[in-house]
């Protein structure tokens, strides 16, 4: 039958229709609500949302930074919180060693807690992992910039400053 053959020909060459938008997951849906809750810093609505982002898909690597940021953002600081803290994040890490968010925020501890070199050494890997990262570059140049002051500001700082100014 011809006109079957043309409809069918018809049939054939039209695109397919773009596959159906599938829901977000419900640790999604979780995810994107802590995030509205933190934006209006509502802490604790945002670290339960977080928490059941995190037990409702516990192989997300991003939840686990996410949630051990909330925690970070939670409260003063505190020896069992940055142990609960290092917790997650070291366990985002073990899910992807490649997380810049987990590396930034594990500097930020250990920022916190006057480790300098190690917090640096983590700003330095969320930069290598993710070059346009705002917070860890921010952190670079700080570091940078106080490098910089202390080479200045001791005698030979001086020294130079006076050899500057006679040019």
């Amino acid at each position: 039958n011809p006109l079957f053959l043309g409809w069918l020909f018809y049939a054939a060459s039209r695109p397919s229709p773009p596959p159906a938008a599938s829901a977000p997951s419900p640790a999604a849906v979780c995810y994107e609500r802590a995030l509205q809750l933190m934006k209006v810093r509502k802490w604790s609505l945002a670290l339960e949302e977080g928490l059941r982002a995190v037990q409702l898909d516990a192989a997300n690597a991003e939840y686990e930074a996410f949630y051990g940021s909330l925690l970070y953002r939670s409260g003063p600081p505190r020896a069992e919180l940055d142990a609960q803290i290092v917790v997650h994040l070291r366990r985002a890490l073990k899910l992807d060693a490649e997380c810049a968010n987990a590396h930034y925020r594990l500097g930020t501890l250990r920022k916190r807690q006057g480790d300098d070199k190690t917090a640096e050494e983590h700003f330095d890997r969320a930069l290598r992992i993710d070059s346009h990262h705002l917070e860890a570059g921010s952190q670079k140049r700080l570091y940078a910039t106080r490098r910089k002051h202390r080479e200045e500001s001791g005698l030979l700082g001086r020294v130079l400053d006076r050899l500057r100014k006679k040019t």
